[in-house]
């Protein structure tokens, strides 16, 4: 494994669809600062872990998982243990 992270969300998920990354994973953010990046892994084929875009949940922070399919389930596995 390997562990990067360049300051800015919305450029790593770009990564994550570029293939340049595995997965990415951050605790929490806020939806303007990822949403764009969702767009881009899911016109690439990625998976992602729904961002609450509802009513004020959207303006809160909330984790972002995002990863190329083979990886995705052992990426949210390790997210669901840590809450």
């Amino acid at each position: 494994g390997n562990f990067i992270r360049n300051g800015s969300g919305a450029l790593m998920l770009a990564y994550v669809a570029a293939g340049r990354l595995v997965g990415y994973y951050e605790p929490y953010m806020r939806a303007w600062d990822c949403m764009a990046g969702f767009c881009l892994v899911k016109e690439a084929g990625g998976q992602y872990l729904a961002f609450p875009a509802e009513g004020d949940a959207l303006l809160e922070g909330h984790p972002v998982l995002a990863s190329n399919p083979g990886a995705y389930s052992d990426l949210l596995d390790i997210h669901q243990r840590r809450l």
